[in-house]
């Protein structure tokens, strides 16, 4: 499902049809995140699982290791708890975030000298 999702997603915004171009980079980060999704969802302490394989298996998967809290769902993200979690996403997200923001440096053409003649 993560190829597809990928696929269809760089297709959609392609510009060219480089190998390394804007439409690759939109495939593999839209990969990388469709995949990575039901993983980080396995890695929860609360709800029935993960169904990773439906729909030809209902069986749910937790992973061994679940530092990820729940969010409680609708207002209850208003409690002391859903500040909590919401807390604990700031901080966990915080490197990927300050690395996403972080001012580069772009490298732009040149103008080609006028022909003299």
């Amino acid at each position: 499902m993560a190829l597809l999702v990928g696929t269809v997603f760089g297709y959609a915004f392609a510009r060219d049809r480089s190998p390394r171009g804007p439409a690759a980079r939109a495939i593999l980060w839209s990969v990388a995140v469709v995949a990575t999704h039901g993983l980080l969802d396995a890695m929860t302490d609360g709800g029935l699982g993960v169904a990773l394989f439906w729909p030809f298996t209902h069986e749910r998967y937790f992973l061994p290791w679940r530092p990820i809290p729940v969010a409680p769902i609708g207002l209850g993200m208003l409690s002391k708890r859903g500040i909590c979690v919401l807390a604990f996403e700031v901080v966990a997200s915080l490197p990927l975030l300050v690395y996403a923001f972080w001012p580069r440096r772009t490298i732009r053409p040149t103008a080609a000298a006028p022909a003299q003649t």
